[in-house]
């Protein structure tokens, strides 16, 4: 049943949300818990393949950035998938 409303929470914010405000807390705490560590993936996997596999841009050479640039790439990635997420929430 959790699990539901993770997946629901994943593929309908909008109507997960309204259901889980007339819900227990429960699955309210499990969101605030489980979503944090969701966020912070894609930016991750960024950091990561582009560290191992470069910016394939057209070219044909992959362009390598240092890792100060990808660190940089990563945390604004997370920024916008944060405000994006928490605009809609709110």
């Amino acid at each position: 049943m959790i699990h539901l409303k993770l997946i629901n929470a994943l593929l309908k914010p909008g109507l997960a949300f309204k259901n889980i405000a007339k819900s227990d807390s429960y699955s309210v705490g499990l969101l605030q818990k489980t979503v944090p560590f969701l966020l912070i993936f894609p930016p991750l996997f960024i950091w990561l393949g582009s560290n191992l596999f470069g910016w394939r841009l057209g070219a044909g050479e992959a362009l390598f950035l240092d890792n100060t640039s990808l660190v940089i790439i990563s945390f604004s990635y997370f920024a916008v998938i944060c405000l994006g997420f928490f605009s809609t929430v709110f």
